[in-house]
């Protein structure tokens, strides 16, 4: 709850963060955004978001919000190395702290879906409401179990000098 509330003051020291190492990033990286072909291959689909950010958003975005915390049960850093392992697999070497860290901002960063989701709660008939009770369910237990609130705090902390 605390985070809930100060997220909006949090918020430019995340976005200032995950604008280093900026690549192309969907924005919206999440399951039912992706469709899978018989030879393995992902075609995603919906580009309105797509922007310049750090890479770590897109991965922070689709773990938090498309995956159940059953599903990923404490295998968040798995996910993590298999993405750098990916990207390194084609010529793209990231550092594993820097990129795990990120990744936790990111988590962080991305509560904003279910804070602006949820203004028009009331008015959604029943599956939207489902739906964005969802979004914050998988955004807040994804915030718990990676520590995303130290990791935002410790990047204020370093960005105001303390």
């Amino acid at each position: 709850v605390a985070f809930g509330n100060d997220w909006v003051g949090l918020m430019p020291a995340m976005m200032t963060h995950l604008s280093s190492s900026p690549t192309l990033i969907h924005a919206d990286w999440r399951a039912d955004n992706m469709f899978f072909g018989d030879d393995g291959q992902i075609v995603m689909v919906d580009f309105q978001l797509v922007g310049v950010g750090n890479g770590a958003y897109d991965l922070g975005y689709f773990v938090c919000q498309s995956v159940e915390r059953e599903v990923r049960a404490g295998r968040e850093r798995e996910l993590v190395q298999a993405y750098a392992d990916e990207l390194a697999a084609h010529g793209v070497e990231l550092d594993d702290d820097q990129l795990w860290f990120d990744f936790r901002v990111a988590i962080g960063f991305v509560f904003i879906y279910g804070i602006v989701s949820y203004a028009q709660y009331e008015l959604l008939p029943g599956e939207g409401q489902h739906v964005i009770d969802t979004i914050l369910r998988r955004s807040v237990s994804g915030i718990v179990d990676v520590d995303a609130i130290a990791a935002v705090r410790s990047l204020v902390d370093a960005q105001e000098g303390g």
